[in-house]
């Protein structure tokens, strides 16, 4: 069995995926939580929130933090390297296994490493 997905307008194709619900979530098993791999319904916003801390994880160390579903499901964070504590802090509460521990979408916004703003690029703007 062979199973398309759309994610953006590229097209992902997955042969004998086990989560085959995935269909519907228009994401890669890449950037699939957790929960909608053990077969819950697809809620939205928590699941969106673990797929940006995919993309987040995946711009700021260059590779993907999990690399098999099994490691998705079960697998301590790789950190090769701290860049910031605030950083690591925000990805790993987007990627908290936990559905209802994971931070929502307005937490992220008002992260201190989300809202940090550089004093010196300050005055560069206004100089």
């Amino acid at each position: 069995m062979a199973i398309l997905y759309q994610f953006s307008h590229i097209p992902y194709v997955s042969f004998n995926h086990p989560a085959v619900h995935l269909a519907n979530t228009h994401l890669p098993p890449d950037y699939a939580a957790p929960e909608v791999l053990r077969g819950l319904p697809y809620r939205g916003k928590e699941q969106d929130v673990w797929a940006l801390g995919i993309l987040l994880y995946t711009i700021v160390y260059k590779e993907n933090p999990f690399y098999s579903i099994d490691e998705i499901m079960d697998h301590d964070l790789r950190v090769p390297y701290v860049m910031s504590e605030d950083c690591l802090d925000l990805i790993r509460k987007m990627l908290d296994r936990d559905v209802e521990r994971r931070i929502g979408i307005q937490d992220v916004l008002e992260h201190p490493w989300a809202t940090y703003v550089d004093s010196e690029d300050e005055e560069n703007e206004q100089g």
